[in-house]
């Protein structure tokens, strides 16, 4: 059965386990499918996952990576090869984390407590 974006409209507690729910209930019955959530991808076992690659000079390619993903938060997920993200945070965000960064490791006391101030504030919105 193929299945696109399987995630959609689903809450992010049935999208952990549906997968295994439905191999369990139906065990004769080959699933492909896609999806873009990190929730779906990390209750996988490797041998079954699949990279999709697209170029526009070559098409879409399959690979598989040797990186172990099953049991990953959703974060870690994103941050992982599958998903290549360099960061969760939205990128204004990453961007002044990253200025004060820079500042502070040139000696900037005020943008170090900037620093984990913004670290701080984003940690209470998890």
């Amino acid at each position: 059965m193929l299945v696109d974006e399987i995630d959609l409209h689903l809450h992010p507690a049935w999208q952990r386990s549906l997968l295994t729910t439905l191999s369990q209930v139906l065990p004769k019955l080959q699933f492909i499918v896609t999806t873009h959530s990190p929730l779906v991808v990390g209750a996988l076992q490797p041998e079954n996952l699949v990279v999709l690659d697209h170029s526009d000079a070559q098409g879409s390619g399959c690979r598989r990576l040797p990186e172990r993903v099953h049991g990953r938060s959703a974060d870690e997920m994103l941050l992982s090869p599958y998903f290549g993200l360099a960061t969760t945070r939205p990128a204004a965000v990453g961007a002044s984390l990253e200025h004060l960064r820079l500042a502070s490791q040139h000696g900037d006391a005020a943008a170090a407590v900037a620093y984990l101030q913004l670290l701080a504030a984003g940690e209470g919105l998890a």
